[in-house]
Formats: C-alpha cells, sequence, structure tokens
C-alpha cells in the first residue's frame, strides 16, 4: 500500500462521481422516450438522486462504526454501480427512481468517505488534493451529457449508465487495501477545542451558502441562457454544458493558485471574486442581458475550487479520529444549503421574475464571504492568544 495508490484509488473514485452526478438528469429526455413517457415521469429521480446523497453522507459515520472506512468506500461505490444498473435497464419510472435513489446512496458514502479519506492522507493538504479530485469530477460530468447525446441518437441511451456503473466497479477493485483506519493514538485523541469548533462552524455556514449558490446557477444554467438571450430550448442546453467546462477550468487553475499562494489566500480571492461577480451580475440584470452572462461565467470559474478549498480547510484541522463524522456533517450542510437556497430562488420567482436566481446566489455569495472572513478572523486570533504571553497584573491584582 503507497500513498500514490491511495491517491489514485480515490482519483477513479471521484471521477466516477461525476458520471453519477451527470448521467441520471442527462439521460431522462432518452430513457423517457424508450420507456414511451413522458420527460417529467422520470424528473423526481434527480431530487430522490439527491435525496439519496444526503442519507449515504448522514449514514457514513453510523456505518464506520462498524465497518473499515475503506469498506466503506467499496460499498458505496458498487452501490452507485447497482443502481446506475438498475436505472439503465428500468422498464418504469418508478424503477428508474429506485435506482437513482440507490445511486445517490452509494454517492454519499464515496463522498463523505472520500473527504474524510483525504484528510487521513494528509492534514494540511487536504485542501490541494481534494481540489484536484473534483477537477475529474468536472471532468467527467462534462463529457457524460455528451456522451448521452451521442447514444441516445444511435437508440443506445442505456448503455451509458452501464458503463458509468461499470466504471464503480473498476473504483471499488482499485479501492481495496488503499486506505488506513485512525490508529490507536488517533482514538484516544482529545475533543477538538472550542476555538476549532468555532472555525469550522463559521467555514460550515460558507459550504452551506456555497452549495447553495452553485447549485441554483447550475439548476438555471438552461433557462437563464434562454431568457437572457432568447435562444431555442435545444440549444439553450448547451448553457449546461457550459457551466461544467467552466468549472472544471476554475478548478484546474485553483490546483496552479494553491500551489502559489496557499489555500487561505486562493479561498479568499474566490470567494471576494464570486460575491463580487453575482452582486453585479443581479445589479445589472435588467439592463443588459450579455453583461450578466459573462459576469455569471466569471462566478463560475472561480466556483470551480471553491468548495474542495472551503471542506478542505475545514477538515484540515480536525483529528483524524473525527474525520468521518466531520466529514459527514460538513457535506450534509453542504447538500442542506443545495436543497434550501434553490427552494429560495424558486419562491422568489413570481416576485423578482427571471433575475430571482441571480439575485438570490448573489445573497448567498454575500454571505459566504462573511461566513469566510469570520472564520479567517476567528483563525487569527485562536493563534493570537496562543502565543502571546500572559499578563502579569501589579501586586495584589489579578491578570485578566
Amino acid at each position: 500500500m503507497t500513498a500514490t495508490r491511495q491517491v489514485r484509488s480515490l482519483a477513479v473514485a471521484f471521477a466516477a462521481l461525476g458520471g453519477t452526478a451527470a448521467v441520471i438528469p442527462a439521460v431522462i429526455p432518452a430513457m423517457a422516450d424508450t420507456l414511451g413517457t413522458a420527460s417529467v415521469a422520470l424528473l423526481p429521480a434527480v431530487p430522490v438522486l439527491f435525496f439519496g446523497l444526503l442519507a449515504g453522507v448522514l449514514a457514513t459515520p453510523l456505518i464506520t462504526i462498524r465497518l473499515p472506512l475503506g469498506t466503506v468506500l467499496i460499498v458505496g461505490a458498487l452501490g452507485q454501480a447497482g443502481g446506475l444498473a438498475i436505472a439503465a435497464a428500468a422498464a418504469t419510472p418508478t424503477w428508474f427512481m429506485v435506482g437513482a435513489g440507490m445511486a445517490g446512496i452509494g454517492f454519499g458514502f464515496v463522498e463523505a468517505g472520500g473527504t474524510a479519506a483525504v484528510r487521513m492522507h494528509s492534514a494540511h493538504g487536504a485542501p490541494r488534493l481534494l481540489t484536484r479530485l473534483t477537477v475529474f469530477i468536472a471532468i467527467v460530468a462534462t463529457l457524460t451529457p455528451v456522451i448521452v447525446l451521442a447514444a441516445a441518437a444511435a437508440g443506445h441511451a442505456r448503455l451509458v449508465p452501464t458503463a458509468v456503473a461499470v466504471v464503480h466497479v473498476v473504483a471499488a477493485v482499485a479501492l481495496r487495501g488503499t486506505h488506513r483506519e485512525p490508529s490507536d493514538a488517533d482514538a484516544i485523541a482529545p475533543s477538538p477545542k472550542p476555538n476549532t469548533l468555532r472555525h469550522t462552524g463559521f467555514l460550515a455556514g460558507a459550504l452551506f451558502c456555497y452549495v447553495g449558490l452553485e447549485t441554483t446557477i447550475s439548476g438555471w444554467s438552461a433557462t437563464t441562457v434562454e431568457q437572457q438571450l432568447g435562444t431555442t430550448a435545444a440549444l439553450a442546453a448547451l448553457g449546461t454544458s457550459a457551466f461544467w467546462l467552466l468549472m472544471g477550468l476554475g478548478r484546474i487553475a485553483g490546483t496552479v493558485l494553491i500551489d502559489a499562494q496557499g489555500a487561505g489566500r486562493t479561498a479568499l480571492a474566490c470567494t471576494t471574486g464570486i460575491a463580487l461577480a453575482l452582486v453585479t451580475a443581479a445589479a445589472t440584470a435588467a439592463l443588459d442581458p450579455l453583461v450578466p452572462l459573462v459576469l455569471l461565467a466569471a462566478a463560475v470559474i472561480l466556483s470551480g475550487p471553491c468548495y474542495a478549498l472551503l471542506l478542505g480547510v475545514a477538515v484540515s484541522r480536525i483529528r483524524p479520529a473525527y474525520a468521518v463524522s466531520a466529514s459527514s456533517s460538513l457535506v450534509a450542510v453542504g447538500a442542506a444549503g443545495g436543497a434550501l437556497i434553490p427552494l429560495a430562488a424558486t419562491g422568489a420567482a413570481p416576485t423578482l421574475g427571471h433575475v430571482a436566481p441571480t439575485t438570490i446566489a448573489a445573497l448567498a455569495a454575500t454571505l459566504m464571504l462573511l461566513f469566510f472572513l469570520a472564520a479567517r478572523g476567528w483563525r487569527h486570533r485562536s493563534v493570537d492568544l496562543a502565543v502571546s504571553p500572559p499578563v502579569v497584573g501589579r501586586a495584589g491584582e489579578g491578570a485578566s
């Protein structure tokens, strides 16, 4: 077992996550045609996938009490493989949704367990490694819809989720025996200090806002292009592919910046840039259709490394003994933001119209920046308190 093999196995597992995330929504129109039903009958598979993911994330700390972390990762990969196989072979919309839910649970195991494995592999290097791993997610998520389009044109749409399932089986084989468990010293490690908990809490708030704004932008990517530029629905669908392409470029650029400037400065630049771009886009949305799109594109590029940076910085301060529970909690908080903030955008649509998603995303970005600044401020404050010499009072006075 080597560190290189550990990272390679995680890279395969994370790349396969991109396939799961993209193939379920992308294959819905083609599967609906195959089943002889309307696409709307299969659309619930997307939230089912999401709620399965949340269930898997929340269950991960409980399962790791009984099973080694490496086994949980393998179960997650095989769970996604089984779910995608069921979805590919579905004869009814119900079975398609069953497969999506099963794949989502496996996704949650791998995302939460994989994040914990990254922390155990490296503490200070966690943000950098997570950013590099999410590049694979973006690349596969960008290519998968294109492959679905080609397969659907040839009348073989079912082959794509089947192929992604095979990739998960390969990931399960690669994950065998590659990840260590916490040592006895880790197991008796003291509880996290209050300063660490507060710092992590602020970062959890930033994650909640970030995942919410990212989900809002991606969920409305096609609709925004259609409404802002007046394109056809078919052409507007390319907005989703453009979103993932820009995310991939941002994540690649993020790995370079982290090496040059460090995780903290890179995260500060990204969160500040996202907030400025989205606030400006919301302010100009009613004036010029092109300017907001350019600003949204800039925000997506800056968003590329942001999730891995926030999550990586948070888990890097957690002891290995608490890595699984902390990772699961942080991912779950992000998933909650991914559900609630788009819901807020939907609720605001009747009042704000087509600028609702941009406006809500801008508010979320502003809160994200404030949470991140609070986390940085608290971290520097705790460091200052730790290194400051004790204050000695005058005779007869206690030190304050």
